[in-house]
């Protein structure tokens, strides 16, 4: 059997969403993986209870992974539940592959497709600002629009993750390296610094067609704040440091430009 069927896929991505509903602080997402899991192992050690017993107990264990990828995960132990390979094997690869989509997922999921989907927020509201007008039904195709970009994403995720996890399960890769993440996250950061690009040119535009025409020394104010932020931004990132470095120097020096001006 190669394949799991439409309807345990099904099964296991809705259940996922809930992979955090009992986040505890002592062994973190285990009685959410356990829930994802439960009907599986219900169906696999339906004649032998001990046996169910002791497959609930093992995955109360410690788990911590990021949510999105977490399918991944759950499609190989589940395979590897239904081959009855050791236990020890299964606990093992369960957490290596838990700290190993834990990575990938925090580096496609938090620190490039959350920040894609604010700017194409922001992108969005920069077109309606120009093109049309701003109001409740603007804002909320910006929004809603950004969230379905997003939720199609994590959705997606999760169906495939099942299908490759299952598919590999137990095998020596366990489907890891199906896909090259390394290149899919240079492709989003590429999007992502594009993206950038295309708002902070759009906001000269803006403003140049606002002000310049009026002659207007608020201008100079005006288009200095996007290359602050760019400029904030690609400085702590080669720095290393977290998005709150370049938020709150980004407001300092916005209140000060705007006390002096």
């Amino acid at each position: 059997m190669n394949e799991m069927s439409f309807k345990d896929r099904f099964l296991v991505v809705i259940r996922s969403f809930l992979l955090q509903a009992s986040f505890n602080y002592e062994r973190f997402q285990n009685i959410g993986f356990l829930f994802i899991i439960l009907p599986f192992l219900k169906r696999i050690y339906k004649d032998d209870p001990a046996q169910l017993r002791n497959s609930l107990l093992r995955h109360l264990d410690i788990f911590n992974t990021n949510p999105y990828m977490s399918c991944f995960v759950v499609g190989n132990i589940i395979k590897m539940e239904m081959l009855k390979e050791d236990e020890k094997k299964i606990i093992n690869i369960k957490q290596a592959l838990a700290c190993a989509f834990a990575s990938i997922g925090d580096r496609i999921f938090w620190a490039r497709l959350r920040v894609l989907t604010s700017i194409l927020t922001l992108l969005l509201f920069l077109i309606f600002y120009f093109f049309s007008s701003i109001n409740s039904e603007a804002i909320a195709v910006c929004v809603i629009s950004s969230l379905i970009f997003y939720s199609f994403s994590s959705i997606y995720i999760r169906w495939i993750g099942t299908d490759y996890g299952w598919k590999y399960g137990g095998e020596r890769n366990c489907g890891i390296d199906t896909f090259n993440w390394n290149r899919w996250i240079r492709i989003l950061s590429r999007i992502g610094f594009f993206l950038i690009t295309i708002s902070i040119l759009l906001i000269f535009f803006i403003y140049g067609y606002l002000y310049i025409g009026n002659n207007n020394k608020d201008i100079v104010f005006y288009v200095s704040i996007p290359i602050i932020s760019f400029l904030l931004q690609r400085y702590f990132r080669k720095n290393k440091k977290s998005i709150f470095y370049p938020v709150i120097s980004f407001i300092i020096i916005s209140f000060i430009l705007a006390s002096i001006w």
